[in-house]
């Protein structure tokens, strides 16, 4: 008897092109079953055309898909396997609820079973969502978030192993999103699915995800988990993307790494790395020379502080200590640095 695989999505080499163009170039992933995966990356990037090649939407010119063992994709018409085959929910970004039927009715679309089955699958599941009174309403009457929950059970409804969300939040008003967003994440691992995420925002990537995939130009920069990518970023591209940073050149002389705050620990092998990232918080400021602050900002628990440093070079650091805008301070990295190579 075959082993249940431990992931629930694997692509090799996986690409997907429209013309000339290569929307996603050569993408190999391993997403854990039960996980919460997130494809971040900027407007452009590949991310969304990704999650619609797993979904089925988009053939693959080249490389492999798999889901839950099987092989939905090889770039051939017997491998192919059409996305209503798939068992997968899927979140659209505009929701894509029929305006038709009633929510009961969108809830229930996809289970299986006789009408009153399925309608009682569809009444619990609008319990779980918190809108029990709402079944016969259609979509149209309904507000951003109610629509965005009522999507996310229809998607889950027929208990599939995997579910897609596609910038699922982007529509919702600020005070909205986070609520929503945490609902949503709460009920996925409830059902113990697999969920990709789509977003182009690293703070809303890093508050859901257990692992993130960074696309850039539609090809794979790096996969780790939030802390992973946040300090330990392999390219200055997933640096900026993934928080505020400072980069300084790096030196590294018979293995003595040196910047322009001096001898510094690196979190890695230095090999082609040409810079350092330094984080805000990896800074210690303190009363001294070296750097003379150029500006500052109060974030309620610290203040933000620009500084120059005697080189030259700018860095931002955070800070409990309120100095002065124009006072001479020492600064020192706190920790380890990530070295970087261009990209």
């Amino acid at each position: 008897m075959s082993e249940t695989p431990k992931y629930a999505v694997k692509g090799d080499s996986v690409t997907v092109q429209f013309g000339d163009v290569k929307a996603v170039n050569r993408a190999s992933f391993l997403i854990e079953a039960g996980s919460v995966h997130v494809l971040l990356g900027r407007s452009g990037s590949g991310k969304t055309t990704l999650l619609r090649a797993i979904a089925g939407f988009e053939p693959l010119a080249n490389g492999k898909l798999e889901t839950g063992g099987r092989i939905v994709d090889d770039n051939t018409k017997a491998g192919w396997v059409p996305p209503e085959q798939r068992k997968i929910g899927f979140v659209f970004q505009d929701y894509a609820l029929f305006p038709h039927l009633s929510v009961l009715e969108n809830i229930a679309f996809g289970v299986s079973g006789t009408k009153d089955e399925r309608h009682a699958v569809a009444r619990k599941w609008l319990d779980r969502i918190r809108l029990p009174d709402h079944g016969a309403r259609k979509p149209g009457q309904l507000s951003g978030g109610e629509q965005q929950r009522v999507a996310l059970a229809r998607a889950l409804a027929p208990e599939p192993s995997l579910v897609l969300l596609d910038e699922p939040f982007s529509n919702l008003d600020a005070h909205l999103r986070r609520n929503v967003r945490d609902e949503t994440i709460a009920l996925i691992r409830e059902q113990n699915a697999t969920a990709i995420f789509v977003t182009h925002d690293a703070e809303e990537a890093f508050s859901v995800a257990d692992t993130i995939t960074v696309l850039h130009h539609g090809e794979v920069q790096q996969i780790g988990t939030p802390a992973e990518l946040y300090l330990e970023p392999l390219t200055i591209h997933v640096a900026r993307l993934c928080g505020p940073a400072s980069f300084l050149d790096l030196t590294v002389v018979d293995g003595l790494a040196t910047c322009a705050l001096g001898e510094v620990e690196l979190v890695r092998d230095p090999e082609g790395a040409t810079q350092v990232m330094v984080r805000p918080e990896q800074v210690d400021v303190v009363e001294g020379e070296g750097a003379k602050v150029t500006g500052k900002r109060f974030l309620g628990a610290v203040f933000e502080l620009d500084l120059e440093l005697n080189s030259g070079d700018t860095i931002q650091a955070r800070t409990p200590s309120n100095f002065k805008v124009g006072q001479p301070v020492g600064v020192r990295a706190n920790g380890p640095l990530a070295p970087l190579t261009a990209g």
